[in-house]
């Protein structure tokens, strides 16, 4: 039988660290092969991936594009449920870092999220902080219900 990786410094399996916030803490590395994880864009997005996948939530698109010609992304989006998942890192940063917190990031968001709400997507904004199993079932539910 095969084991799954291990982080060499605090011992959790990839399953194990979207339930213990602080694997992140030990700064270790857990062995992910790629073929079982599409890339993300930050660890912030990988743990929302992974945390999903182990809470069974329906499968997702990543970096979903919509309202063409604009090249807008979603973090994560159900698009046959309208709705999306939006990973707000650098939040803690500071003004030189955070771009969704400076000036100009924030008002492009806020133009983002308007024009998705104007075509009928459910956006949720999370925090790292609120990527919570008590959260991630909430929104696994809240999918599964408007999904046609």
């Amino acid at each position: 039988m095969k084991s799954e990786p291990h982080c060499p410094v605090c011992g959790y399996t990839a399953k194990d660290a979207a339930f213990h916030l602080d694997h992140g803490l030990c700064k270790g590395k857990i062995p992910v092969s790629k073929a079982k994880l599409p890339a993300a864009k930050s660890p912030h997005e990988e743990a929302f991936a992974i945390a999903w996948r182990a809470l069974g939530g329906p499968e997702f698109e990543r970096e979903y594009k919509f309202a063409l010609p604009r090249q807008y992304r979603f973090d994560f989006a159900w698009p046959a449920a309208k709705m999306a998942v939006e990973i707000d890192g650098g939040i803690h940063e500071g003004a030189a870092r955070g771009r969704h917190m400076r000036q100009d990031g924030y008002v492009r968001d806020a133009e983002k999220l308007n024009l998705a709400c104007f075509l009928g997507f459910r956006v949720w904004r999370l925090a790292p902080s609120m990527i919570q199993p008590s959260l991630i079932n909430r929104l696994i539910l809240e999918v599964k219900r408007c999904a046609p």
